[in-house]
């Protein structure tokens, strides 16, 4: 009988040898499964992450614009055609009578329109106060597909609101009555690219005007200051026709003279002025200086030797020891551009011998009567 012996330390069987080997090599692919599910995953979240940072702008060097607010398009060409019929309408309906509906018609609805039996007035001189683009209103729409008023239907595309100012007359009034000036709004609608009037013309009140304006101008210049002598001889040469105007400009300004000239005389009433002049009232300015002032003068016309009072701002620089005129100002100054405070200023005013002495006047110049 053989014995077998076995070998020391060797307790396993020699069977359970791929059984270990397989079970090693699926440990190892669990592993790496779930390795590139926490890598897909990780991917996914940078990705994220990026985006968001992306869209907060961070890391960006180009800065974030901010969005421009959208500008109101105008359609000179819709606004021109609905003035035009707004105009036309007013002038043909306050000169209707009975019979001259269908004079009418091409600019509204008549059904039902009662016309006078005579015209009552006589209409001119047409001008549009004021024109505003509105969205069409809210429509209540019936059962059958049309307005609650029983007209039909349609798409609106821009609503205008005209008012329209004319020159009125009653029939039969005297020939020296002075025509007045009366207001009317017209509501009028583009239904593709054809204007209609929405009613007829309603009466309504002028357009408000503002109250008056306190100017920048907060001293005044005298009479005899070399400034308003410089001031009076540009204007002259401007409106007047005596002498050559670029003698009283600085170089290189572009203002002409009118021609023909529409008076024959100007003669300064007020200067008024930013600068306070009351420490000199004679002298040399320096080169440089720049001066704001609104002139107030009579000028007589060259028809009828009549008077009347023009304002003209201006700006005036020094040049050479005088006062050159460097522009015509489009607007006067006005006491809120100046950053200056509304109280009454302290002022120049020359004497009789031409020394100046002060006094306090309203921030706006004295206007003429």
């Amino acid at each position: 009988m053989k014995i077998h012996l076995r070998k020391k330390g060797s307790n396993k069987p020699t069977e359970a040898a791929p059984a270990t080997e397989l079970h090693q090599w699926a440990g190892k692919q669990a592993v790496a499964t779930k390795a590139m599910k926490w890598g897909l995953f990780a991917a996914i979240g940078s990705g994220v992450v990026a985006l968001v940072l992306v869209l907060a702008g961070v890391g960006s060097t180009t800065p974030i614009q901010s969005k421009a607010n959208p500008q109101t398009v105008i359609d000179t060409a819709r606004e021109a055609a609905a003035t035009d019929l707004a105009q036309d309408f007013v002038l043909t309906w306050l000169q209707s009578k009975r019979g001259d509906e269908k004079a009418l018609a091409r600019f509204v609805r008549t059904d039902g329109m009662s016309l006078p039996a005579q015209a009552s007035y006589t209409a001119s001189e047409p001008r549009i106060a004021s024109v505003k683009a509105i969205d069409p209103p809210a429509r209540n729409q019936g059962p059958t597909g049309s307005t609650s008023q029983g007209g039909p239907l349609q798409a609106a595309g821009q609503n205008y609101a005209i008012v329209v100012s004319v020159s009125v007359v009653p029939i039969g009034a005297d020939p020296a009555t002075k025509p007045e000036r009366r207001y009317f709004s017209v509501p009028v609608v583009f239904v593709g690219d054809d204007a209609r009037a929405a009613a007829v013309p309603a009466a309504v009140a002028a357009p408000a005007t503002g109250g008056d304006l306190t100017l920048g101008y907060r001293f005044r210049v005298g009479l005899d200051h070399s400034l308003t002598q410089s001031i009076s001889q540009f204007l002259s040469a401007m409106v007047a026709g005596a002498g050559e105007i670029s003698r009283y400009t600085s170089p290189g300004t572009p203002i002409r003279a009118v021609t023909p000239a529409p008076y024959t005389s100007v003669q300064i009433t007020d200067l008024v002025s930013d600068t306070d002049f009351s420490a000199g009232a004679s002298g040399s300015p320096a080169d440089g200086a720049t001066v704001r002032v609104l002139a107030t003068a009579t000028v007589t016309a060259t028809d009828r030797a009549q008077t009347s009072t023009v304002q003209y701002p201006l700006t005036a620089i020094a040049r050479g020891g005088r006062w050159e005129v460097s522009a015509l100002d489009p607007m006067p100054l006005l006491a809120n551009s100046t950053g200056l405070s509304a109280a009454t200023p302290t002022i120049a005013v020359p004497t009789s011998t031409g020394a100046s002495t002060t006094s306090s006047v309203p921030a706006a110049p004295v206007q003429p009567n």
